[in-house]
């Protein structure tokens, strides 16, 4: 029986709090971004894999020659990035192959 916490969708992660701390005036600046800390707490992420091999954690976009020739809008380019300290707490995982069936 699936657990009722894990919806039946492609939903990477959700959680009950997060915090996040940063370098405002490094960003503001100098284009940089410098994360302090992030903080989840209570997480619950489902990993999926669909029945072609799809998954749901590979979710940059990945970007075509064409595309960045037609697009003329000004975009920020971000110089460095940096996270300190990524803390995690209680969480719970689920993994779901479409492609063996495994749960």
């Amino acid at each position: 029986m699936p657990n009722p916490r894990y919806p039946e969708q492609d939903t990477l992660v959700k959680f009950k709090e997060a915090k996040l701390s940063f370098n405002l005036y490094k960003f503001l600046k100098h284009n940089e971004v410098n994360i302090k800390n992030i903080q989840l707490d209570a997480p619950q992420i489902y990993f999926q894999l669909d029945s072609l091999g799809d998954s749901n954690w590979n979710i940059l976009k990945h970007e075509f020659a064409e595309e960045e020739a037609q697009d003329t809008t000004e975009q920020l380019e971000i110089r460095a990035f940096a996270i300190e300290k990524l803390e995690i707490n209680h969480a719970q995982a689920r993994y779901k192959d479409g492609v063996s069936q495994l749960n």
